[in-house]
């Protein structure tokens, strides 16, 4: 295969058949879960973390709902049962080599103890200050969505 330009965009080309190979973005959804009443939640937001911070997610398996996806993820990376609510917002989630659309879902913590997975090195709270760095622009911009909505 040889890169040529092809729509403005740099595309590997077969160079035999001419055939075209347009990558697919990987599609991956996940929970922004807000905290029920209970105080070992104490309404802040949370997520999983490893290198940087990141909102419990991951990738739909073929075929699966993405809000089965998003509470699948969440019970594998934070130990929590939530229920999903409503779409927050959909991303794209560039990365190198490849690209994910990242549909996050708001979400109630309604069973479980937070407790990072077998994927995560650590699943927190966190309150206004104390942040660990974010991973992708779907957890900074749902960060900064918390932070409005919450009295200083």
């Amino acid at each position: 295969m040889d890169t040529r330009t092809v729509g403005n965009r740099p595309r590997r080309v077969c160079r035999f058949c001419g055939a075209v190979h347009s990558p697919t973005p990987r599609s991956a959804s996940g929970c922004s879960p807000s905290a029920t009443t209970s105080c070992c939640w104490s309404d802040e937001p949370w997520r999983r973390r490893s290198a940087a911070g990141r909102v419990p997610g991951g990738f739909l398996d073929a075929g699966e709902d993405p809000r089965a996806a998003a509470a699948r993820e969440t019970l594998e990376e934070a130990n929590l049962v939530v229920d999903v609510g409503d779409l927050v917002d959909v991303y794209a989630n560039p990365s190198a080599g490849d690209a994910t659309v990242f549909l996050l879902y708001r979400a109630d913590a309604v069973g479980g103890e937070l407790r990072a997975g077998d994927d995560a090195a650590d699943a927190r709270f966190f309150g206004r200050t104390g942040l660990p760095g974010l991973a992708f622009a779907s957890t900074v911009d749902a960060v900064r969505r918390w932070l409005a909505t919450r009295p200083d």
